[in-house]
């Protein structure tokens, strides 16, 4: 019975982190799409070659998590 609960504790543990590394790429490929999308759009509207491009940082809220959880 107690090395039951260890593997599901050890389930639950794997689950929760990919579950976080899963939204943790789902928000870096959100933001990498919106870089894309704003830079096309920057680019379509301006003639000339722009001067700044607008750089979307990744949110980096589930890092300090996964280095907990690693």
């Amino acid at each position: 019975m107690y090395t039951h609960n260890l593997c599901t504790s050890i389930e639950i543990v794997t689950y929760l982190f990919i579950y976080i590394y899963v939204s943790y790429l789902a928000n870096y490929f959100l933001h990498v799409s919106l870089l894309f999308t704003t830079t096309f759009i920057f680019l379509q509207n301006m003639p000339h070659y722009p001067t700044h491009i607008p750089i979307y940082i990744p949110n980096a809220q589930y890092v300090p998590m996964i280095l907990i959880l690693i």
